[in-house]
């Protein structure tokens, strides 16, 4: 199952960064293993890093 990440950039209005990474948590507590974004969305990919960060392997995490 994947999340898509643009909705973390700016292109759906002021992003918070804490709340998108907050989301990308929720999303890996939910059985979320693919995260879906670009270098296009801007601060989405920094926000995955961030959001990454403590998750390695067998974290469940597949492909950021």
């Amino acid at each position: 199952m994947g999340l898509g990440c643009m909705g973390m950039s700016q292109y759906y209005g002021t992003a918070d960064p804490d709340e998108s990474v907050a989301t990308m948590h929720a999303a890996i507590d939910a059985g979320v293993d693919f995260f879906d974004t670009s270098d296009i969305y801007g601060a989405a990919g920094a926000v995955t890093g961030r959001a990454q960060a403590g998750f390695g392997p067998g974290s469940g995490t597949t492909r950021w």
